[in-house]
């Protein structure tokens, strides 16, 4: 387990931040593939456009959530930690402004939930990226300090 001290950086923020936008339109995919009736729309088409519209809307949540969850992580021991603590902080930060909207407190729960899913893929795709800046800076250290 990597400890304390080893989160992302600016660099796997970003990469962490595209794969959740790649992953947000999975389960609209399937719906289109399995479940929707023909003629519903071409999977690739719809893939494209969930994946734009994500990214674009994402935006503002993104710029409030990754800030806040590389402050908030500092205590988190593990890797897993920071995963659900990345989850726990896209639940609040997309609740509390689309509880005030149309979908009111139960639909900002559901919409940060399924975010949140995406959001937590996404942090742990650059797990072996952090693992490897982690192991460079020990050889570092090593070469500093036999």
């Amino acid at each position: 387990m990597i400890r304390t001290g080893a989160r992302p950086g600016v660099g796997e923020y970003l990469l962490a931040y595209i794969a959740s936008v790649a992953v947000f339109p999975v389960p609209a995919v399937i719906y289109a593939a399995v479940i929707a009736p023909p003629g519903w729309g071409a999977i690739p088409a719809v893939w494209v456009v969930l994946t734009i519209y994500a990214a674009f809307c994402s935006i503002p949540f993104a710029a409030v959530g990754i800030p806040l969850v590389h402050v908030l992580s500092r205590p988190a021991e593990t890797q897993m930690g920071q995963i659900v603590l990345t989850g726990a902080v896209t639940i609040a930060v997309l609740a509390i402004p689309l509880g005030f909207s149309d979908l009111g407190l139960i639909g900002g729960l559901g919409v940060g939930a399924y975010t949140a899913v995406a959001t937590m893929t996404g942090r742990a795709v650059v797990i072996p990226l952090v693992h490897r800046t982690v192991r460079a800076e020990f050889r570092a250290r090593e070469r500093v300090h036999p």
